[in-house]
């Protein structure tokens, strides 16, 4: 098996022609909390070909920290994480952000994808929902319908209507 590490592999599997859009994603804050390696490894090369600025962590309490440390435009939440899962992590973002006129768009990426989770996901307080294994279309797609045009644009973040289940 080849290394993963390096780009090239996944510059080929994940070719930004893939992507039908008029729309830049150049200068999107995003704010990845997923545990596992492969999975952040995958979602930073993906969101870097569409040209968004990432930050990771690596559970539900360093999503917490660094929310309260920068501004994001949406953060993709995993919902299975050691230390505090995604859930929790969406309740406290919420409780943080109590008050706030524009709250942080969040995105559960997990690979449950029953009605009941997603339900579980919104009544936690995050706002859509991707099933993994996620596609670079779905990902896009889905910054795309929360993060109209791109740079600057931390604060605009409410302009969309909830968005349907998307899978990959």
């Amino acid at each position: 098996m080849a290394p993963v590490h390096g780009g090239g592999i996944l510059k080929a599997a994940f070719p930004a022609e893939n992507v039908e859009s008029e729309v830049r994603l150049d200068g999107v804050r995003i704010l990845l909390a997923e545990d596992l390696q492969l999975n952040q490894l995958v979602l930073v090369k993906m969101l870097h070909i569409l040209g968004c600025h990432v930050d990771v962590a690596d559970n539900g309490l360093e999503a917490v920290e660094r929310f309260g440390s920068a501004d994001y435009d949406l953060i993709l939440m995993d919902c299975q994480m050691p230390c505090m899962d995604g859930l929790e992590a969406t309740r406290r973002i919420r409780e943080l952000e109590h008050g706030h006129e524009h709250p942080v768009v969040i995105v559960a990426c997990t690979a449950n994808v029953l009605q009941s989770d997603r339900e579980r996901c919104l009544e936690a307080g995050m706002d859509d929902f991707l099933c993994k294994p996620i596609s670079l279309k779905d990902l896009h797609d889905a910054v795309e319908r929360w993060v109209p045009g791109g740079e600057g644009h931390v604060g605009q973040r409410r302009g969309a209507a909830m968005a349907t289940p998307t899978s990959g």
